[in-house]
């Protein structure tokens, strides 16, 4: 059964995902490419992730509100979270 056939996992990021999958790779060459100038700091990075795996609008690894995989949005420091108030704090 492919992704696309399971329901959609709620509370997963992509790096959650068991299966790995050329999409993941894709993602992770992404964060690895992003200038160390316009990244999110590691600490406030992995806030940001686990604010989102606790947020009823991640789905596959994707925010249900604006579409992203919330750890591409999550990287660049001055991306903030699409929900009205913001889950990010920073």
């Amino acid at each position: 059964m492919n992704t696309l056939d399971r329901p959609p996992c709620r509370r997963c990021l992509l790096e959650d995902m068991t299966e790995e999958t050329k999409l993941f790779a894709t993602v992770r060459e992404y964060l690895a490419a992003v200038p160390r100038n316009v990244k999110t700091p590691d600490s406030a990075y992995r806030a940001r992730l686990e604010t989102c795996r606790r947020c009823e609008n991640l789905r596959n690894g994707m925010c249900a509100l604006c579409g992203c995989f919330v750890e591409m949005r999550a990287v660049k420091a001055t991306n903030t979270c699409p929900d009205t108030p913001p889950r990010w704090s920073e």
